[in-house]
């Protein structure tokens, strides 16, 4: 009897010893891909997080930039990569958009990916040129209702977070007049044109638009934000001049994504490490020297980021029915 058990302890143990042990995570450096071009708010939020999750997370975490087809080109490289935590996305809202506006996406957020953390909320500011005499959101929605298709507005494209967050305004107040004027090259030469005063209306993201308003050559008329800046207190919300505007504030943010099938666990360490760095004092520090105030951290978990998809994508999608919008 003792040796058949000396016998099957010792196949136990061969049996053991003949499984490959399952690495660690991370067991090499981390890749965070960002669909987007270097030098845009989406690539500086990764890179200021991305010193302090390496030391985390015990290995560096290197920055990957794969513009092109609106992020698409970047999100499939890592839907279709190793799901083994060593390939992540750093994305925004876009994921979202596609999911509610174009019919047999290249990809679904809620089936081809594993959400990790939304890290932050960006805000969209409601700019006009100064030459255009309005001082106020009110005046300005009772300029375009006077002269319908007179005036136009801009957007990054068809889709962007800044056509959206218009025609969402449009839909608020109850229909809108004005005429899309799309900048396929990006932010820079939509806000060139408005402060040229080519076009009157820009919804973007204030860090962005900055150095615009730093001209004097636009003006500030409100904030697509659910509550009033610190830095900001007498520049008024979308929600409380249009209260309408509600469902749709907040449409613009940023997360962390890995390839759907990663193990939890290596979802429940990167989410560690991120959540970490978001409380520590540098890089807090640094998101502020961007324009990121605390109110905008959203440090929301997985489970929770998960939670928030269906609804807003169900948004998203009522929005499109209201205004018409079709992508392909």
């Amino acid at each position: 009897m003792a040796k058949r058990m000396i016998g099957l302890a010792t196949a136990a143990l061969l049996a053991c010893l003949g499984r490959p042990a399952e690495a660690a995570f991370p067991e090499r450096p981390v890749q965070v891909v960002v669909p987007y071009g270097a030098g845009g708010p989406v690539d500086l939020v990764a890179r200021i997080l991305a010193p302090c999750m390496g030391a985390r997370l015990g290995q560096p975490v290197a920055i990957v930039n794969r513009a092109g087809a609106n992020g698409d080109i970047g999100a499939l490289s890592v839907r279709n990569a190793r799901p083994d935590g060593h390939t992540l996305l750093f994305h925004a809202s876009a994921l979202t958009i596609m999911a509610a506006l174009i019919d047999n996406p290249p990809m679904d957020v809620r089936r081809d990916f594993e959400p990790i953390m939304k890290v932050a909320t960006a805000i969209q500011g409601v700019y006009v040129p100064t030459s255009l005499p309005v001082q106020t959101l009110p005046e300005m929605i009772a300029r375009i209702r006077a002269n319908p298709g007179a005036l136009n507005y801009g957007s990054t494209g068809p889709g962007s977070v800044n056509q959206l967050a218009t025609e969402a305004l449009s839909v608020a107040s109850g229909g809108l007049n004005i005429v899309h004027v799309t900048y396929a090259q990006g932010t820079p030469p939509m806000l060139t044109s408005l402060m040229q005063g080519d076009i009157q209306l820009v919804l973007t993201d204030m860090n962005g638009a900055q150095a615009a308003l730093d001209t004097g050559r636009i003006r500030m008329l409100a904030l697509n934000a659910r509550e009033r800046l610190p830095s900001r207190p007498t520049i008024p919300t979308l929600a409380e001049l249009v209260p309408e505007m509600a469902p749709w504030v907040g449409m613009l943010w940023y997360g962390y994504f890995a390839p759907a099938g990663t193990p939890q666990e290596i979802v429940r360490q990167v989410h560690a490490a991120v959540a970490a760095c978001l409380n520590d004092t540098e890089t807090r520090a640094a998101l502020r020297r961007a324009g990121y105030e605390d109110q905008q951290i959203a440090a929301l978990g997985s489970e929770a980021f998960r939670a928030t998809l269906e609804p807003e994508i169900a948004r998203l999608r009522e929005l499109g029915r209201r205004a018409n919008i079709v992508l392909r």
